[in-house]
């Protein structure tokens, strides 16, 4: 690679081990390993495996409703470049796999700050090329280099290892590097710079292709620069890069990273470009994906997504303060404007109200760029082609049908680019001003106020971590943010004290969930429920809201029919949940819903114990409509389905009649288990 420019320090390394520090704290998620596997971390795995057999198909049912059915086969749409990676392990063994999320988001993540540290090197050569670097610029420097690392979105993907995550920070790191490189080109027209540039902008365009868009984009303008030349000088290219000895290197490097995405792309959908969502498995069982599809032409792009998608993205307001640690919230979900139909409107909050910081700096450097200073050589006019191809990137991210706090990791290259420029532009100013007078009063307090939103960005994304990876996000085990919760609650019980915030009460489960974050509480604690803003979770429950903790001893002949373990409804309109025991000493599980679905759902034979007693734990919940059983911890028989009203549930007896026993033919000890959670929650 090209040597960063001199002038550097320990500073940089500084910021960036101490970011990565709290990155790897968030990234372990308590699990202190950093090889823990996450349902939604093994995709890449499988693309790797699939490469080592050189096809692009991989196996369906580990993909599960991501998967892309082409011609009987299975697909996935993310980019080749993070299996790529893993292709070495890989071929050595299958047992990581599902386990290498975590070390190919810490490697991206040390990736961005490298590029954030050269880029800095770099800018600051365009910003005061005559004068050395003092002690407190470099440390402002490294200070700069934390504040990416921690005081950014790429903190908050260190809340979950998984596929998307992954995907978002090595997009974004590589966009990063890419546009270094970028800029040197610009400023020396060196081609082994313009051969990384466009190396680096392939890797990240086959990544993300939205954020891996920009560098190519910025190579495209300088190759128009290169052949018209009004715009020659305004993009900061000297008078003699000009004619076919410019432009046939960049249209090649322009060509190469879209050639290659376009071949990928055609092999896996037989589309250039396109996705071809109809074929996701997700489309073919979800109804909202299939509602937003035919509500947008069978496409989830589009313009019409872009007034709530900018207005969401760039509000200075998209934050909360709740009663609650760690006091700084998600806002509320997206207004949508102009009657547009998303697929997903998950929380997030914003560029400026999340990375304050950055964006003030950036604000900076945008005017930096637009009236660069003069140096007498290469300036600020090199960043013009980088900020263009970084915005129009955005861009597509603007025309999506999703909204998430992840998607904020496309605009970090276009806040890396311009608030690298603000950051040194600054320090120029502190320098040619004198050093008394109103001026430099006013300049200090800009200095000292991008301080304070430093601080006030590494607390912002430390809180929206902690709050995704402890509470709002879907994937956490229901002991890990029953924990959590207790730990708000306990925590405000004596700090400010009070009334627990965001509990309500009522003796039967909304239909429409709460604010996510918010309890429901059912009855006198008969329920427990958490709202995920876009339906609800079940905490605690007991009898009274369809959970049921059972010690069985299974009969030891085989019964000619099924033994009820409970059973609810009434006669031609009854629920049965029943076990019947095998020749081989085995236990089925089974649940029947009369006038639903007339059919049993069986769980695979259980071995039981020698003594043939069992723990069985059953839920049949009305309320979120699932049926769950457990067989000494691990779950046998799930079902989403509809469940009819628990309130006369018999246990181990059947009073309705119907393809059940009247009465168990083993034993059964119905276990009381306190809801010790909402207990503790409405104590005062």
């Amino acid at each position: 690679m090209t040597p960063a420019p001199r002038g550097g320090s320990w500073a940089p390394w500084i910021g960036g081990i101490a970011a990565g520090i709290l990155f790897v704290a968030i990234l372990l998620s308590g699990h202190w390993t950093l090889l823990h596997r996450d349902p939604l971390g093994g995709f890449y795995d499988l693309q790797a495996h699939s490469f080592a057999s050189f096809r692009w198909n991989v196996a369906a049912k580990p993909l599960g409703f991501e998967a892309f059915l082409i011609d009987g086969k299975a697909y996935t749409y993310y980019g080749p470049w993070p299996a790529a990676l893993r292709v070495p392990v890989t071929l050595l063994t299958r047992s990581l796999d599902g386990r290498l999320t975590q070390l190919s988001m810490l490697a991206a993540f040390a990736v961005a700050l490298v590029f954030t540290t050269r880029l800095s090197r770099r800018i600051r050569l365009l910003v005061s090329p005559d004068r050395p670097a003092t002690r407190l610029e470099r440390w402002a420097t490294g200070g700069f280099v934390f504040l990416v690392g921690a005081g950014s979105v790429f903190l908050f993907l260190a809340s979950r290892a998984f596929v998307y995550h992954e995907a978002e920070l090595w997009g974004a790191a590589l966009a990063i590097g890419a546009f270094e490189f970028v800029v040197a080109y610009a400023t020396a027209l060196r081609r082994r710079d313009l051969v990384f540039a466009s190396g680096l902008a392939t890797l990240a365009f086959l990544t993300r292709g939205s954020v891996g868009a920009g560098p190519v984009a910025a190579l495209g303008v300088l190759l128009v620069a290169s052949l018209w030349s009004p715009t020659r000088r305004w993009f900061g290219l000297p008078d003699d890069a000009r004619g076919l000895a410019m432009a046939i290197p960049l249209g090649i490097a322009v060509a190469v990273p879209i050639v290659l995405y376009a071949g990928v792309n055609f092999a896996k959908f037989g589309t250039l470009f396109s996705l071809p969502l109809d074929q996701q498995y997700f489309s073919q069982i979800n109804a909202a994906r299939r509602a937003a599809l035919a509500a947008n032409g069978g496409s989830l792009f589009g313009a019409k997504f872009l007034p709530t998608t900018l207005v969401q993205f760039l509000r200075p307001d998209a934050l909360r303060v709740d009663g609650l640690f760690p006091w700084i919230a998600f806002p509320p979900r997206a207004h949508v404007f102009g009657g547009a139909t998303f697929d997903t409107l998950d929380m997030s909050s914003s560029v400026p109200a999340s990375m304050p910081a950055l964006t003030v700096l950036a604000l900076f450097g945008l005017g930096g760029a637009v009236r660069p200073p003069a140096t007498g050589g290469p300036s600020l006019r090199v960043l013009r082609a980088p900020v263009v191809g970084a915005i129009a990137a955005s861009l597509v991210t603007l025309t999506i049908a999703f909204v998430a706090h992840r998607y904020l990791s496309d605009f970090m290259p276009v806040l890396v680019l311009l608030a690298v420029a603000g950051l040194h532009l600054l320090f120029r100013l502190a320098r040619g001003r004198a050093r008394t007078g109103r001026k430099q009063r006013l300049l200090q307090a800009v200095g000292g106020g991008v301080v304070v939103l430093a601080v006030v960005s590494v607390a912002i994304n430390l809180s929206l971590a902690t709050l995704y990876q402890r509470k709002l996000n879907p994937g956490v085990p229901r002991s890990q943010l029953a924990s959590f919760l207790r730990f708000q609650y306990d925590l405000h019980r004596h700090v400010p004290g009070g009334a627990p915030p965001d509990v309500a009460h009522g003796s039967i489960l909304p239909a429409e969930p709460l604010p996510a974050g918010s309890l429901f509480v059912v009855g006198d604690c008969d329920g427990l429920y958490f709202s995920l803003g876009n339906g609800w979770r079940a905490l605690e429950r007991t009898p009274a809201t369809g959970r049921y903790h059972l010690d069985v001893r299974f009969p030891g002949a085989a019964p000619t029919t099924w033994q009820p373990l409970v059973t609810t409804g009434t006669p031609g309109g009854a629920s049965y949940i029943a076990a019947r025991t095998l020749p081989d000493g085995r236990v089925r599980f089974g649940y029947l819903a009369q006038g639903i679905d007339d059919a049993w759902h069986e769980s695979a034979p259980q071995r039981l114990r020698s003594d043939r007693t069992g723990r069985v734990d059953i839920v049949a919940d009305t309320r979120i409509g699932n049926v769950v059983v457990r067989l000494d911890g691990r779950e046998v028989l799930g079902l989403s389905t509809i469940v009819r009203p628990t309130d006369d549930a018999t246990v181990g007896r059947n009073d309705v009649g119907g393809p059940v026993a009247t009465t168990f033919g083993g034993e059964i000890i119905e276990r009381v288990v306190e809801p010790t959670l909402c207990r503790n929650l409405l104590r005062r």
